[in-house]
């Protein structure tokens, strides 16, 4: 037990739990001062918000001590980033218990799942300090293409903006899926960049 408290602090998990309940906790409430106009979004931006805090806590303070480590990092990494996907859907769900709740919780789930596949694809490749690079700037390009007027058959524009299509959009639900297995399988193996001797 002492070891999870010890791997927990060092990877700042205290931290990025406290600012993702805030996160949620302000986005709830503004979704609730606005009468849920803005809804879906905030719901999308609370998920969004909630996963990037878990991005930097992806790579350890002293990466040559992780290396000594006794036990293999495969499966903590992959154990570190289903729990924070984790975490998010029951901070962002946790609205359900104010008799008001964001979203449909399959469409959080979906979301974090995608979203925290992104977060370890951004550390895997850029290192985990730019982690929140990819799943910021997928969620903003969908925004975009969300507005523009386009001629892409449905399931490709339900695939480029799976994180804004309904809770049961099969194309949706099946690239937020791949992306979360990528990126757990990708981080699992390789684990952030700047570890990879």
């Amino acid at each position: 037990m002492r070891f999870l408290a010890l791997y927990l602090r060092s990877r700042g998990v205290p931290l990025a739990v406290a600012a993702s309940a805030g996160s949620v906790a302000a986005l709830w409430s503004i979704d609730r001062a606005t009468d849920h106009r803005g809804a879906g979004a905030l719901a999308l931006l609370a998920v969004v918000a909630a996963t990037l805090a878990a991005g930097p806590g992806l790579a350890g303070p002293d990466v040559d001590l992780d290396r000594t480590a006794a036990i293999p990092w495969p499966p903590r990494r992959a154990a570190h980033v289903v729990a924070a996907g984790a975490a998010v859907v029951g901070l962002v769900t946790a609205t359900w218990f104010t008799g008001d709740q964001l979203a449909p919780a399959a469409q959080v789930t979906r979301d974090a799942i995608g979203m925290s596949g992104l977060i370890a694809l951004g550390a895997v490749t850029l290192g985990a300090n730019q982690a929140w690079i990819p799943p910021l700037s997928w969620t903003l390009l969908a925004w975009t293409l969300m507005a523009l007027p386009w001629s892409l058959p449905a399931s490709y524009r339900q695939v480029l903006t799976w994180m804004l299509q309904p809770a049961d959009a099969t194309p949706a639900i099946v690239t937020a899926l791949v992306l979360g297995a990528a990126g757990v399988l990708a981080y699992a193996v390789l684990g952030p960049a700047h570890e990879r001797p």
